[in-house]
């Protein structure tokens, strides 16, 4: 009896790396002269931001910004007031077998905060947060495609999955002056941003992505009264990124991530503190995918001879894009 049997691969994709680089945050800071003195702290608000990464060999470096937000009641105990204190940190990831093609994902969470004041003037912070990494690789498994002889009968499935074909990263500068209305701005208590991708047109070897960047302020309105007012608007930001693998009709993933964000007040031509000048540094990430699919032997048995079969756990991932 001659058995004849065909080998094949099936391409998946295949996590890497993932992994959280824990780090503590101990420190304390000093209230500029231009504030008044702490009465009460409300809130320690703690926010850390990747705002770049480098891969040299088998390491990836990630670069950032821990913001602290410290929220108290003024000396007075009429008015909401802010400060905000940064810190920069670096993580570093041994990853191996990494290749250049490969997806790298970075992305942070606050795990705790406490904060104390030590005098009027002084806060004392401590707390903790995570930097995660996620490399996404091309992935493949041998399995056994066909078998033929006389009296074998074989069960085949077909194997679905996807693979990756190729990623791209831009960064997107945003600086626009927004009209807050009727109302002076004494002092901003808060200001958040989050970027939100509305469209995509792909072509051959470039994408175009267009999206908003939602942005909230929070602001005392009257000291005197402690009046607070809070502003909402959106602006629109569209990329080029250019990725050789890309065609008109792959199944690609699209994410815009902020960076960094700036906010201040300044004056309109009346002199009046009406206008919110915002700086926004976006990342703009495209990961391209291919779909793949693979015949492969789950079952065999013969009508003449006694057939021993071994199985293997082969496990294919997939990405929807329904």
């Amino acid at each position: 009896m001659e058995l004849k049997v065909a080998n094949g691969r099936v391409g998946t994709v295949e996590i890497l790396f993932d992994d959280v680089d824990e780090r503590p945050l101990d420190c304390d800071f000093v209230l500029p002269d231009y504030l008044p003195d702490i009465a009460a702290i409300l809130k320690c608000r703690m926010k850390p931001m990747v705002q770049s990464h480098q891969i040299s060999g088998d390491r990836v470096i990630a670069d950032g910004t821990v913001y602290l937000q410290l929220l108290y009641v003024d000396e007075e105990r009429r008015c909401v007031r802010s400060y905000e204190h940064t810190q920069a940190f670096s993580s570093a990831f041994t990853v191996k077998n990494l290749k250049s093609s490969d997806a790298v994902r970075l992305s942070t969470r606050a795990n705790y905060i406490n904060c104390r004041a030590t005098g009027p003037r002084r806060v004392d912070v401590h707390g903790a947060f995570g930097v995660r990494l996620c490399v996404i690789s091309e992935g493949s498994t041998d399995v056994v495609t066909e078998a033929d002889c006389e009296g074998l009968y074989t069960k085949v499935r077909t194997m679905a999955g996807s693979v990756p074909l190729g990623n791209c990263e831009k960064t997107v500068s945003i600086n626009e002056v927004l009209e807050l209305g009727e109302r002076e701005v004494e002092a901003l208590v808060r200001c958040d941003a989050t970027a939100v991708i509305t469209e995509s047109r792909q072509l051959a070897g470039k994408a175009v992505v267009k999206g908003d960047v939602l942005l909230e302020a929070v602001y005392v309105a009257d000291s005197q009264t402690g009046e607070l007012c809070r502003h909402t608007d959106r602006v629109p930001f569209s990329q080029i990124l250019d990725m050789a693998e890309l065609t008109e009709d792959a199944p690609c993933v699209y994410r815009a991530c902020v960076t960094q964000c700036d906010m201040r007040a300044v004056q309109d031509p009346a002199g009046q503190h009406r206008l919110l000048s915002v700086a926004v540094k976006l990342n703009v990430t495209a990961e391209c995918y291919g779909a793949h699919s693979c015949m492969v032997v789950t079952d065999a048995f013969h009508t003449g001879y006694p057939v021993k079969t071994e199985a293997c756990r082969v496990e294919v991932r997939g990405i929807s894009f329904v």
